[in-house]
């Protein structure tokens, strides 16, 4: 087992309290979004697991999936709420990459 080291091999942001080494499932949850017109977690169970989640927002053609229209929604930008749906749906862990 490869021990590493805080602030040289990961770095982690807020009030945390750093584990043990251990091991949990790991999925993707695309943008982290959860919305009437785009949902990342329709078929997404992410229950006690460690949950990757990108940064911004879908966009197809430069239309945003959220809004309808360029303009991007409140969900470009705010990794806290992406991280805070991803806490209530269970996850134990999340990276946002």
């Amino acid at each position: 087992t490869k021990d590493y080291q805080f602030l040289k091999d990961y770095y982690a942001y807020g009030d945390i309290q750093l584990p043990e080494l251990t091991s949990m499932e790991i999925v993707c949850a695309g943008y982290g979004i959860e919305h009437k017109n785009y949902s990342d977690y329709k078929k997404l169970d992410v229950t006690n697991k460690a949950v990757i989640i990108f940064p911004g927002e879908p966009y197809v053609n430069g239309v945003s999936l959220i809004t309808g229209n360029v303009a991007p929604s409140n969900w470009a930008n705010d990794w806290r709420a992406k991280s805070q749906l991803a806490l209530q749906k269970g996850a134990k862990a999340i990276f946002i990459v």
